[in-house]
């Protein structure tokens, strides 16, 4: 493998998980609207 082909795969994996982490974030934020009682324990420090 050359370099060139390694540097494209590793920047397609990096975009998968930015793009993954974002959903997550996403996720959880639907879960602090939704969940009153996941809301009520870390919904308010705003911390996490």
């Amino acid at each position: 493998m050359g370099v060139r082909e390694v540097s494209e795969i590793s920047l397609g994996e990096q975009e998968q998980v930015m793009r993954f982490q974002e959903d997550m974030e996403a996720a959880k934020r639907h879960l602090l609207m939704y969940d009153p009682y996941y809301h009520h324990w870390y919904g308010g420090n705003g911390k996490h």
